[in-house]
C-alpha cells in the first residue's frame, strides 16, 4: 500500500496511547486502539526483526480493514436494522461474562474436575414438580418423594418402586436404572445428590428443574479416562434390506476370520469402510466417554488388554471390530480447565454464578425490595390471565413501587404493562402462580438491564469488544456486497475472468476407466483374465445396473476431485458388457464378498496411485499392487492434459475472482480516502518494543 509519511514537528519521548497513529478518510487511530488488537492476534516470536515485519504487515492489513468500515459506514450499513438486531445480538452473549461471578465459576469448575474422576452408576424415582408450581401443590410432591424413599429405606426392592410409583418415562423398562454418568452429564443438583451419596445407600428426595428424585447409588468407579482404539467397520445405512444386513454381517464376520487365522488388523484394515481411519490402519485417536454411540463405548471401554479385539459390534453405522490400542487418565486440570469452563457456562450451574453476580449487583446499587405491594394486583387479575386473555383495567391505581436500584424506581403499573405483554395461556396454572413466575423474571430482567447499560463505563475492555464486534459485522456485509456475493451473482464478470485466465485452472491427464481393486493377486488374475475374454466397450459402465439381481452392487466411491466439480461419470452401457460385469462379480466374489470391490469413472494418479506403474492405453491393464492391494484397470479412453471448463472449476474460479475484485475495490477506496501514518508514532512503537 502507499503510503503518505509525515513527520510529527514534534515527537515526545514519552509515548502516549491517546497519540494518532494513523488517519483513514479523517478518521483518527489511536495507537491504544492498534496495539489492543495487534496484541492480541499476534503469535509472532518475540524478536525485534519479527516484531517490526509483523508490525508493518499488520498495519497494513489494519489499515484496509479500516478504509472497509469506513466505506460501509458511507454506506450507511450501521443503521439498517440487520446490523443493528446482529449487534445487539453479540452485545448480549458478550454482556453475559460480565453479568456472572468470576470466583463461583472457578470452583464450579475444580469441583466439576474433581467429580470426573469417578463414574457414579444409579437408578432414580422422578415424582414431576415444576418450578412454578404452588406450594401446595409441591408439598404434595414432596410428600410422595418421601413415602417412596421410606419405603426403599425399608428394605424394598428398588428397581420394583420404580417401575410402580417414578413418573420418569423409561422407568417402566430400566427400572430407574441410569447406567454409569460422569460430571456434567446430570442436571446439577441431581448429579450433586449422587456424588455425595455412599454407594449402597439412597438419597433423600432431591429437587431439580424436574421434580423430586430420590437416588440409589450402585456402584462409584475411578473414571474409565481415555481409551486409544482403531476399527474396521463395514457400514451399513439407516434403511437396509434384509439382503444388504446379511451381506453386511457376513463381511465382517469374514473379517474376523481372517484376524483370527493370524492376519494383522491394520493390514485388514484396508477393507474398512471408515475410509479416513482406514488410511491409519483403523485409528481412531484417544476419546473418552459419550462421544461414540454406545454401543461402540460399551465394547471398547471393556477391552482389558492392549492389543484385544472385540467380536464384532453392530451400531447404527453399521458393523464394527475393536482394537484397543492404548489407555489413559485424567487430562491434567490446566489442561481440562478451558473447556470445562465453557462447559460450565453452558450448564445449568451458570445460574448458581448470575445469582451470586444478581445479588453482587443489588448490594453495589443499594437495591430496595418493596415486593410485598405485590399483592394489589391479585384484586385486579382473574383467571383470563392463565388463558392469556387478561386485559388491564383502566380504573387500576398501581402507583406503588416494587424495587428499586439505583436512582431508578419500578412500579406496580410497570409490572402490570409488562405482565399484559408477557402473558400466555398455562394450563394447570393459577393465575397467582402466573404472577409470581412472571415478576420473578421481571425483577431479575430489570436489574440486568440496569447493569446492562453501564458496562461500557465500568469496563473499558467491553467497550473495546463492542467496537470490534461492531466493525467486524460491518466488515462482513460491505465486503460481502462488494466481493464475495458479487462474485457470485456476477455470472459475465466471473465468465470473462475465466476466459482470460483458464490455463491456471488444469486437469492432469486421466483416464475414464472401469477399477478392480482386488484382495489377493489371485483374485485379480481372474478378473483380468476375464475382462480380456469379455467384449471391449468404449464407454465406462455403471456397476449399480451390471450388478442389478446379483449379490453385490457397485460399492459406494469416496467423492473424488472431479466430482466435487459437478462431473458425471455415467454413460450408456452394453448389455453384453453388462452381463460381463454381473460373471465377474459373481465368480470372484463367490467366497468372499471381500475378494473385490469395483467402481468407475475419471481418474488420475492422485485417485489412484496405483495407475502411476502403468503405461496408459485403452485396453485391461496388467495387475498392478498398491498398499498391499491389487488393482486391474479396464481403460476406455485416455483424457489428455487439458484446461477445466468454467463449471468443473467454478470453485477454485469463483475464490480467484474474489481476489482480483477485492485487490480493485481497494486501490478504489485507498482514492477514495486518504490515508496518512504517523511515522514519527510508529518508531515509537518500534522502539517501545
Amino acid at each position: 500500500m502507499k503510503y503518505i509519511f509525515v513527520s510529527a514537528l514534534v515527537f515526545c519521548a514519552t509515548l502516549t496511547q491517546a497519540q494518532t497513529l494513523l488517519t483513514v478518510g479523517g478518521e483518527n487511530v489511536s495507537v491504544d486502539e492498534f496495539m489492543s488488537i495487534y496484541n492480541k492476534k499476534s503469535s509472532l516470536k518475540d524478536t525485534a526483526v519479527a516484531d517490526e515485519k509483523a508490525l508493518k504487515e499488520y498495519l497494513e492489513l489494519y489499515t484496509k480493514f479500516k478504509l472497509k468500515v469506513k466505506e460501509a459506514e458511507k454506506n450507511g450499513l450501521d443503521t439498517n436494522k440487520k446490523f443493528k438486531d446482529e449487534l445487539e445480538g453479540y452485545r448480549k452473549q458478550l454482556a453475559e461474562s460480565y453479568m456472572t461471578d468470576k470466583h463461583v465459576t472457578d470452583d464450579l469448575v475444580k469441583e466439576a474436575y474433581e467429580r470426573m474422576k469417578y463414574d457414579i452408576h444409579a437408578s432414580h424415582i422422578l415424582i414431576l414438580s415444576r418450578p412454578d408450581d404452588m406450594p401446595e401443590d409441591t408439598l404434595k410432591a414432596y410428600q410422595k418423594a418421601l413415602q417412596i424413599y421410606s419405603k426403599a429405606k425399608a428394605g424394598e426392592d428398588f428397581g420394583k418402586l420404580a417401575q410402580e410409583y417414578s413418573e420418569d418415562p423409561s422407568a417402566k423398562e430400566n427400572k430407574g436404572d441410569l447406567g454409569y454418568f460422569s460430571a456434567m452429564r446430570m442436571v446439577y443438583a441431581f448429579e450433586t445428590a449422587a456424588y455425595n451419596t455412599v454407594v449402597g445407600e439412597i438419597s433423600k428426595p432431591v429437587r431439580s428443574k424436574f421434580g423430586y428424585h430420590v437416588i440409589k447409588v450402585i456402584d462409584k468407579r475411578p473414571s474409565v479416562g481415555e481409551i486409544k482404539v482403531a476399527h474396521i467397520m463395514i457400514r451399513l445405512k439407516e434403511n437396509a434390506s434384509d439382503d444388504e444386513k446379511k451381506l453386511s454381517e457376513q463381511r465382517i464376520k469374514e473379517i474376523e476370520v481372517k484376524l483370527k487365522a493370524g492376519e494383522s488388523f491394520e493390514s485388514l484394515a484396508r477393507l474398512s469402510e471408515d475410509y479416513q481411519s482406514a488410511q491409519k490402519g483403523g485409528e481412531l485417536g484417544f476419546f473418552g466417554p459419550y462421544k461414540y454411540p454406545k454401543e461402540f463405548e460399551d465394547v471398547a471401554f471393556a477391552l482389558k488388554a492392549k492389543g484385544d479385539v472385540s467380536a464384532p459390534v453392530l451400531t447404527p453405522y453399521g458393523w464394527h471390530l475393536i482394537k484397543l490400542l492404548d489407555k489413559k487418565g485424567m487430562d491434567s486440570f490446566e489442561k481440562m480447565q478451558p473447556e470445562l469452563k465453557k462447559n460450565v457456562a453452558r450448564n445449568e450451574r451458570s445460574n448458581l454464578t448470575k445469582e451470586v453476580a444478581l445479588n453482587r449487583i443489588k448490594k453495589d446499587n443499594k437495591f430496595k425490595d418493596s415486593s410485598k405491594n405485590l399483592t394489589d394486583l391479585y384484586t385486579i387479575c382473574d383467571s383470563t390471565l392463565v388463558e392469556g386473555t387478561w386485559k388491564l383495567p383502566a380504573s387500576a391505581k398501581l402507583t406503588k413501587v416494587l424495587f428499586s436500584i439505583g436512582k431508578s424506581k419500578y412500579t406496580q403499573m410497570d409490572f402490570a404493562k409488562y405482565l399484559l405483554t408477557h402473558q400466555a395461556a398455562k394450563k394447570g396454572n393459577s393465575f397467582q402462580q402466573v404472577i409470581n413466575q412472571n415478576f420473578a423474571n421481571y425483577e431479575r430482567e430489570q436489574i440486568l438491564a440496569y447493569e446492562d447499560t453501564r458496562l461500557e463505563d465500568k469496563f473499558p475492555k467491553f467497550k473495546a469488544l463492542m467496537k470490534e464486534y461492531r466493525d467486524g459485522i460491518l466488515l462482513f456485509e460491505i465486503t460481502d456486497k462488494n466481493v464475495w456475493s458479487k462474485a457470485v451473482k456476477d455470472t459475465a464478470g466471473l465468465k470473462e475472468f475465466y476466459n482470460t485466465n483458464k490455463d491456471k485452472w488444469m486437469w492432469t491427464q486421466r483416464v475414464k476407466t472401469d477399477v478392480f481393486v482386488c484382495l489377493t493377486a489371485a483374485a485379480a488374475d481372474t478378473v483380468r483374465a476375464m475382462l480380456q475374454r469379455g467384449p471391449v466397450v468404449a464407454k465406462a459402465m455403471p456397476v449399480a445396473k451390471a450388478a442389478k439381481g446379483k449379490k453385490e452392487a457397485k460399492a459406494k466411491e469416496p467423492v473424488h476431485a472431479d466430482e466435487h466439480e459437478g462431473h458425471s461419470h455415467e454413460v450408456a452401457v452394453k448389455s453384453a458388457d453388462e452381463e460381463l460385469i454381473a460373471n465377474v462379480i459373481e465368480k470372484v466374489n463367490k467366497d468372499s464378498q471381500l475378494n473385490m470391490r469395483m467402481y468407475s469413472g475419471i481418474y488420475g494418479k492422485e485417485e489412484y496411485p496405483a495407475l502411476s506403474q502403468l503405461d496408459w492405453k485403452v485396453g485391461v491393464t496388467s495387475v498392478v499392487e498398491h498398499e498391499k492391494m491389487f488393482y486391474v484397470f479396464r481403460i476406455s479412453e485416455v483424457l489428455p492434459a487439458q484446461s477445466k471448463k468454467l463449471e468443473e472449476a467454478r470453485g477454485a474460479v469463483t475464490a480467484a475472482y474474489q481476489t482480483h475484485l477485492e485487490e480493485t475495490w481497494l486501490q478504489e477506496l485507498k482514492a477514495k480516502y486518504p490515508v496518512i501514518v504517523n511515522n514519527d508514532v510508529f518508531n515509537g512503537i518500534l522502539n517501545k518494543k
